[in-house]
């Protein structure tokens, strides 16, 4: 669930079925790992990232998403947090 790197510990992605479960997962995660963490959150979940906030995150950046081929792609479930 973690990548660990020189500069931080990277989360994620978290696959949930809601926002609780994610919650649940991520307290778990930052219980256990001391270090400075790093979350990429999909801009749909407004209310995780809201908890994200609560838990001490910062947003330090939106990167773009780009895609090749994109509309090949399956549609997205609203599971990958």
């Amino acid at each position: 669930m973690c990548i660990n790197t020189p500069v931080n510990t990277i989360l994620g992605p978290l696959v949930a079925e809601d926002d609780r479960i994610a919650t649940n997962l991520l307290e778990h995660v930052i219980s256990e790992n001391p270090n400075r963490m790093r979350i990429d959150v999909l801009s749909n979940h407004t209310n995780f990232s809201r908890v994200l906030y609560e838990y001490g995150f910062d947003l330090v950046s939106t990167p773009p998403v780009m895609t090749y081929n994109g509309m090949k792609l399956p549609e997205r479930n609203g599971n990958l947090y």
